[in-house]
């Protein structure tokens, strides 16, 4: 990757750090919170899937299958891990990436761990398992401007069975 990257939101609460790719379809992309990494920025993805995923962990009372009431009622990183299909790309894979929200104290909770396939790719990248909490105000500023960035540069095009931009301003739950 040659091409110098955007960071949108705080490395310190929540941010998406980003650069274009060589394919227009394309992006790289990795997340930051608080002050830790995760997803491969020299990888890339298709931004479609990422930034619907990221819009409707935003929105817990619109898109509940990602909320939870309280922090009691979350499974387990590994039950969670066992589900799949928390990924955001490619650029995600290696790290088991898993998401959710709580409504009781509105925050968003995310969690990962290098997988040890991955170990030598990232020899210097903690092996612990994260667990970050973001306040959910915190992270919808970051959110929003990055959505809308991906809007206007044509990497995300909300179809109607894709969350839409305006869903976070009307999630107040």
């Amino acid at each position: 990757m040659t091409a110098s990257t955007t960071m949108i939101g705080s490395r310190t609460t929540f941010g998406v750090e980003f650069a274009q790719s060589r394919s227009p379809n394309y992006l790289h992309v990795r997340l930051w919170i608080s002050e830790n990494w995760v997803g491969d920025i020299q990888d890339s993805v298709m931004p479609e899937n990422m930034c619907a995923k990221l819009l409707r962990l935003g929105c817990p009372s619109k898109y509940p299958e990602l909320a939870y009431r309280s922090e009691a009622d979350c499974p387990p990183y590994e039950d969670l891990v066992e589900r799949g299909g928390g990924s955001f790309g490619e650029s995600f894979d290696p790290f088991a990436l898993r998401y959710y929200s709580v409504v009781s104290d509105r925050r968003i909770h995310l969690l990962w761990k290098l997988q040890e396939a991955y170990y030598p790719l990232f020899p210097d990248y903690p092996r612990h398992q994260y667990h970050y909490s973001v306040a959910l105000a915190d992270y919808r500023t970051a959110l929003k401007a990055f959505i809308a960035s991906m809007i206007d540069e044509r990497h995300y095009i909300p179809r109607s069975d894709l969350p839409k931009l305006r869903d976070i301003e009307i999630d107040i739950g």
